[in-house]
């Protein structure tokens, strides 16, 4: 079941967001302790404005290669 609201820390210059906060107050929380921790980097508190619902994941069997089929030889010409 997908999260209707949640939240993200991105340190600017940095790499994306590693999780998500399920509040914003815990958001705000590690944002500071980022900005703390990561001197003279803005930090920013992302809020989710739109999603749009992915389709179904499917899972599929092993995958075939040329080398995984048997080939017969041709029978010889009469």
């Amino acid at each position: 079941m997908p999260i209707d609201n949640f939240w993200l820390v991105w340190v600017a210059g940095r790499g994306g967001p590693k999780r998500i906060h399920l509040t914003l107050e815990e958001a705000k929380t590690e944002a500071r302790r980022l900005r703390e921790e990561v001197t003279g980097r803005e930090v920013y508190v992302l809020a989710i404005v739109h999603r749009e619902i992915g389709r179904k994941i499917l899972t599929l069997g092993p995958r075939r290669t040329r080398s995984s089929c048997v080939v017969e030889p041709k029978a010889a010409a009469c």
